[in-house]
């Protein structure tokens, strides 16, 4: 039972190496949430804008990508297929590199010790 309380405490704290080793991300990442939290409990309705489209006025690749991630977290899968089809591809691969590179992170800290 002790060995593997001690394997938590272990991955918890490779855990907040790996967030520590990556601050950019993690604080862009909890950007975008802390607006996509404050847009589903109605603290405001305002999305931020492509940067690309208030450049050139033309959509980007992503365009809508935002407002199809609000539409899955809701459950509305046909509403944010329409509104981005690359997001059933897109979030799946970026949940997959993030865990890639965790595992590698994991790996790399235990052939050092």
């Amino acid at each position: 039972m002790k060995k593997k309380a001690t394997a938590k405490v272990v991955f918890f704290f490779d855990v907040l190496n790996y967030l520590n080793a990556n601050r950019l991300w993690v604080i862009a990442i909890s950007g975008f949430l802390t607006i996509l939290a404050g847009h589903e409990l109605g603290l405001f309705s305002i999305l931020p804008p492509c940067l690309w489209k208030s450049l050139t006025g033309l959509e980007c690749w992503a365009c809508g990508s935002t407002t199809a991630f609000l539409h899955l977290i809701e459950g509305d899968f046909e509403c944010a297929f329409q509104t981005q089809k690359s997001i059933f591809i897109s979030v799946p691969g970026i949940c997959f590199f993030v865990l890639r590179d965790f595992f590698r992170f994991r790996k790399s800290k235990a052939i050092k010790h």
